[in-house]
């Protein structure tokens, strides 16, 4: 593992697409780059009526993986999206 970003306290009023405050992780790949496993678990829960949610994966402006889920109200739901990428040598920050 090269990179982990715990979440410990809930997110409320989301009602647009928007980072989730410190699921970013910065990770260093060396040198000939690496295949790298992102894996987002997220616990959610809408408050009235049904809708979908989306999660994604994304590196600056780039969508590396999506879920996508319909729920209804009180109840909760566990997404888990992942995405695999070939990552060049470098910096890189996920979220």
């Amino acid at each position: 593992m090269i990179g982990y970003a715990p979440i410990t306290s809930g997110q409320t009023g989301i009602t647009t697409s928007v980072d989730i405050t410190g699921s970013g992780v910065t990770v260093t790949v060396p040198a000939g780059g690496r295949y790298v496993k992102i894996t987002g678990n997220v616990l959610f829960n809408i408050s009235t009526g049904v809708g979908n949610v989306a999660c994604y994966i994304m590196e600056g402006a780039t969508q590396l993986g999506l879920g996508s889920i319909d729920v209804s109200s009180g109840n909760d739901n566990l997404m888990t999206v992942m995405a695999i990428v070939n990552a060049t040598a470098g910096s890189h920050t996920y979220k």
